[in-house]
């Protein structure tokens, strides 16, 4: 018996083990030689094709980094071509660095080539390789169908003209220049590298064949004793059968088996949890993980169940992971006894994450009570009935209430606190299923005074669905409605004023014009003045009136030692005469008064012909009115809140304005005195908080804002320049200056100037700088004219002091011209940068318009402007004028003749054309309730006439380029 079951175990052996390792090796050897060589030398020949193609890549990049310095303008064709001949020709790799990079054209010519320097400059239409392929023919026919692609042919090996041999070559085509770059590899030399690999395979495989034949009599040697060892095994696997059986029949998670206090069994939830291997698990001391409790008032089941007594069915416990965390668990234990060992099985679940999530809530409840406690908004529960109370209350109800305990409110019937009863209907029957929409209500606190609360609320069912007591929330909105009444009271101001603002100044009472002749004597002047009780006198000389007098001028003449008083009058009198027409609107009036600082306006008919005259105080009614009201309220506020709630003001009356058909011109300058003031107004507020500054220091303002020529779309375009300070103080100096430019445009934001998106801010460290480091600014984007310094210079040069010490400002433009003037390659790459903006009309005189997106159908008004406003840019720079204004540029350059009427008056009226239409654009939008308004046009929004002067204008604009562009870079360029 023992005999026939032990040659049943050899003949198991035998087919179990060495039948199996003998088909196996048959296997990897026809795998070997049909499978995994042909696979070896297919995957090195692909990756030989993928190098080739990644270093032609390579190489391909280098040419079109060139071509992108061309595009650059910084190096021209011809020399870009020349740098990559050089750097392709030098460029080598692989073994000795032999192997090489070519470039031939389209035509096929040779353009350069390593080793075959007598084919450079050579056509290479005719050139064949010993199989007679015209290898360059194919591979411009490649490229012209892919643009890159593999060939094949014949070609001398390296640098060796005698070794003619297969090669594979990847190219590729470089457009720009007409030009294809390659490189290759040697089949010859690819096959050479794959047969080393396989004769080295072979080898290795041959060894191991040689390992596991010993192996395999080594194995035979060990049948006897494995089949004594087996016969052990199979009696120590019944007993694992019963050990594994009970778990299994008694476990749903985590699962230890316990005997004589030692781990005998661990399944692969419990070694997951506790970070173990389950190797590591078995043979060790319970004790290790199951630990009792260190409460002594603690039920100590573990210590209980260890001890093997006996312990609840199921119980909570800690026990100790590998890396010494303890885990909260619940233990499902039970007595076993095996092989005459007694000891437990336990189910193990984690209750880590219950536990926390208990504790989590309990937290937030606290956190919840805590908030409640704390809001400043009152929340409570009422009941209802004939005499209804509050129930609860948070201590913010209790305060805006004016009790001084939950108890004495709680005690107070409801209906005494609303200042009148009837609003409590609203409260108690207007409710339906969905609560209470927010309702405004009058209440009386505990000392009599009311105020204005705003109450939500909803209906509290009980199980039976019937109304139990009633829970809201309640918002003491006393500021918000007086600050409404305020607005109010303001925008009626406002719409009040309208009328008298639009007024005619020909409709007013104008005081008389009086003239004297140029000759008359002073005291002459001064008898006339008082005997027409006239506070300006007209000079006239030969029937032309030539200057005014005031007794402004008299009295700074008295302050300066006045000359004799027979002299004659054209002494002293000022000139030009500040005039407008008899059209013009009061507000007209009032702004070029408050801008140009005139104290009198001389008033002219359709001839020209000068009808009377009026100060300041004929229309001193206009302060009383809406830009005075804003702008004092504006000065007068007394907080930053205070400031950005008055000046939400601004869009509105400026639409009203803007569709009442004031000026452009008069607009952006009321714009741009509202964002001064309130500007101004910011930077006290900062320094009352930070401290006076540690030095002089001038707050600026570049862009549109610097231009004076905002519009009601404007964001923050500004900068701080301190003075220079010694460099142990200016880390300090710049840290306030920092933060000064931080809170202010911080407010600014919330008053409604957007943050710029390109971070030009003074809160930006870049941009809050001393002097010296602004003149370096400047000289570094002059001299370098890169197309980023370009776009810096048209952004920050047009600027000018909002707040602080002109000086600096000062300095900072006699640097600037000084070091601009006359840098002709400056002017020469800012005027080929201005000449890319060209307005959006198309060579048939269509617009062009965006073909996608939201915007479909519509060009943006505010790129159409820059060419203008750039043209007057260029030739403020050249020509030293600091006026920032587009349109003051445009007069002084016709002042000094750069500019004839025609050109003038042109521009002019483009640009005011233009603003106006984007301003009408901006009031719409405000009016419709949008608070950030494009500068998108659509076309066919517009009448036809309209329609019809935009293309006239934009086309004008393109001769105005043609002037730019001859002026600056000695071409015509017609667009």
């Amino acid at each position: 018996m023992t005999s026939s079951r032990n040659s049943a175990h050899i003949s198991s052996f035998l087919v179990r083990f060495i039948l199996p390792t003998i088909l196996t090796m048959a296997l990897f050897l026809a795998a070997f030689f049909s499978i995994i060589i042909p696979t070896i030398e297919n995957n090195s020949l692909e990756r030989k094709r993928e190098m080739i193609r990644e270093l032609t890549n390579s190489a391909w990049t280098i040419l079109s980094t060139l071509e992108n310095e061309v595009q650059l303008g910084r190096i021209d064709t011809l020399q870009a071509q020349r740098q990559a001949m050089d750097q392709i020709k030098n460029l080598h790799y692989g073994h000795e660095m032999k192997d090489y990079f070519w470039i031939n054209d389209m035509s096929p010519r040779m353009v350069i080539h390593p080793y075959r320097p007598d084919l450079d400059g050579a056509s290479l239409a005719n050139y064949t390789d010993p199989d007679g392929k015209r290898i360059f023919i194919e591979m411009v026919k490649l490229v012209t169908a892919q643009g890159s692609g593999y060939v094949a042919y014949s070609w001398q090996w390296q640098d060796e003209e005698a070794r003619i041999i297969p090669k594979l070559s990847y190219v590729k085509g470089f457009a720009p220049w007409g030009w294809i770059i390659g490189t290759g590899i040697y089949i010859d030399d690819v096959k050479a590298e794959i047969k080393t690999i396989t004769n080295n395979l072979i080898k290795i495989s041959l060894s191991i064949l040689f390992i596991i034949s010993l192996l395999l009599a080594f194995i035979a040697s060990q049948s006897y004793k494995a089949m004594k060892k087996q016969q052990l095994a199979e009696k120590a696997l019944r007993e694992s059968e019963e050990k594994y059986r009970t778990l299994v029949e008694s476990a749903a998670e985590g699962m230890v088996m316990s005997l004589e206090g030692t781990i005998m069994y661990a399944n692969q939830p419990i070694a997951d949890l506790l970070g173990y291997s389950l190797e590591e698990l078995l043979r060790m001391e319970t004790a290790r993980l199951f630990l009792p409790s260190e409460d002594p008032g603690e039920n100590n089941f573990m210590t209980l169940l260890l001890e093997g007594r006996r312990v609840p069915e199921r119980f909570e416990a800690q026990i100790r992971s590998k890396n010494g965390n303890l885990i909260d668990i619940t233990l499902s234990a039970a007595p076993i006894s095996l092989g005459g060992k007694t000891g437990f099985m336990a189910v193990v679940s984690d209750i880590t994450t219950r536990k926390k999530e208990r504790s989590r809530l309990g937290a937030s409840e606290e956190k919840f009570r805590s908030m409640v406690n704390n809001l400043n908004v009152g929340l409570f529960r009422i009941s209802l009935g004939k005499n209804p109370r509050f129930i609860e209350a948070n201590p913010a109800l209790v305060q805006i209430l004016g009790y001084p305990s939950k108890e004495s409110l709680f005690a107070e019937p409801l209906l005494d606190l609303y200042f009148n009863r009837d609003d409590y209907k609203t409260l108690g029957h207007a409710t339906g299923p969905h609560g209470l929409k927010r309702e405004i209500v009058r209440f009386v606190r505990k000392d009599g005074s009311s105020f204005h609360a705003a109450i939500w609320g909803v209906r509290v069912l009980d199980k039976n669905g019937r109304i139990s007591c009633f829970d809201g929330i309640l918002e003491d909105i006393s500021a918000l409605v007086l600050q409404e009444e305020r607005n109010t009271r303001l925008i009626s101001q406002m719409q009040a004023a309208l009328m008298y603002h639009n007024q005619r100044i020909g409709s007013l009472s104008l005081r008389p014009a009086t003239d004297c002749p140029a000759s008359t004597p002073i005291y002459e002047a001064i008898g006339m003045m008082e005997a027409e009780h006239a506070h300006a006198l007209l000079v006239r000389e030969a029937d032309k009136i030539t200057g005014w007098l005031s007794d402004q001028e008299i009295r700074q003449a008295i302050s300066q030692k006045m000359p004799p008083l027979t002299t004659p009058v054209s002494a002293i009198m000022s000139s030009p005469i500040p005039t407008l027409p008899e059209q013009a609107s009061v507000f007209e009036a009032w702004a070029d008064m408050r801008h140009n600082r005139h104290p009198h306006l001389f008033i002219t008919n359709n001839k020209g012909d000068i009808i009377g005259n009026m100060t300041g105080n004929d229309i001193l009614a206009i302060q009383h009115y809406s830009p005075s009201v804003l702008l004092d309220a504006i000065r007068e506020s007394s907080s930053p809140d205070e400031l950005i709630r008055t000046s939400g003001i601004a869009p509105f009356l400026l639409t009203t304005l803007i569709e009442s058909g004031v000026k452009p011109q008069n607009i952006n300058s009321l714009t741009t005195q509202i964002s001064d003031t309130i500007l101004t107004r910011l930077i006290v507020f900062a320094t009352q908080e930070l401290g006076p500054p540690p030095t002089r220091f001038a707050f600026i303002v570049f862009g549109s804002v610097g231009r004076e020529e905002q519009t009601l779309k404007t964001d923050q375009d500004n900068a701080i320049i301190f003075e220079d300070v010694p460099a142990d103080q200016e880390p300090s100096v710049q840290k306030y200056f920092l933060a000064l430019g931080k809170k202010v445009c911080t407010w600014m934001n919330a008053a409604g100037y957007t943050f710029c998106e390109g971070n030009n801010m003074a809160m930006n460290p870049e941009y809050c700088q001393p002097l010296s480091t602004w003149k370096q600014y400047f000289s570094r984007w002059i001299f370098s004219a890169t197309a980023e310094d370009l776009l810096r210079i048209k952004i920050f040069f047009d600027f000018r002091t909002a707040y602080g010490d002109t000086a600096l400002e000062d300095e900072l433009r006699c640097h600037i011209e000084g070091i601009a003037s006359e840098n002709f390659r400056f002017f020469q790459m800012l005027a080929r940068n201005i000449l890319q903006m060209a307005p959006p009309i198309g060579l048939f005189g269509n617009f062009i318009v965006e073909t996608s997106g939201p915007k479909r159908g519509a060009f943006e008004m505010k790129s159409a402007m820059m060419p203008i406003v750039d043209f007057a840019r260029i030739y403020a720079i050249k020509n030293k004028i600091r006026a920032a204004n587009t349109i003051t540029r445009l007069d002084t350059l016709h002042e000094l003749k750069i500019l004839n009427d025609i050109n003038h008056q042109e521009m002019i009226q483009a640009y005011t054309y233009l603003m106006q239409i984007r301003l009408r654009v901006h009031a719409k939008a405000i009016a419709s309730g949008k608070h950030s308004p494009s500068n998108h046009v659509f076309p066919r929004s517009l009448t036809s006439i309209e329609q019809k002067l935009l293309k006239e204008i934009f086309s004008q604009t393109k001769n105005f380029q043609v002037k730019l562009s001859y002026d600056f870079t000695g071409q015509i360029n017609n667009g």
